[in-house]
């Protein structure tokens, strides 16, 4: 099995998958997975992904974290959202050249 961590609760799993069932056609998989528990979620959710290079991500979660602290969030919840603003921070002051406006590349 080949994994990404995407933040504490999440990863991305590589696994052995069959392609129209037979054996000959073995393949694999990509699933987004909840590491906790190891449950792929379901590939009709959708997702939403923030990236550090993005200058405005900081402030959406912040105002995420904010959210969910007035929404009785767990410290699990909270600490954990904090751990990602605080990575996020790390990142900017690391990478300043690679910040950027989000959509700016338009995709490119």
């Amino acid at each position: 099995m080949n994994a990404k961590q995407i933040d504490p609760k999440y990863h991305v799993d590589v696994v052995p998958a069959l392609i129209d069932g037979t054996d000959l056609q073995a393949g694999v998989r990509v699933e987004i997975v909840k590491t906790a528990n190891g449950t792929p979620i379901p590939e009709d959710e959708p997702l939403f992904l923030l990236r550090a290079k993005d200058r405005l991500a900081v402030d959406a979660l912040l105002s995420y974290r904010e959210i969910c602290r007035r929404d009785g969030c767990t410290d699990y919840q909270l600490n954990g959202v904090t751990d990602i603003i605080e990575a996020f921070q790390r990142f900017a002051a690391e990478h300043p050249d690679r910040m950027k406006q989000p959509g700016v590349t338009r995709g490119l």
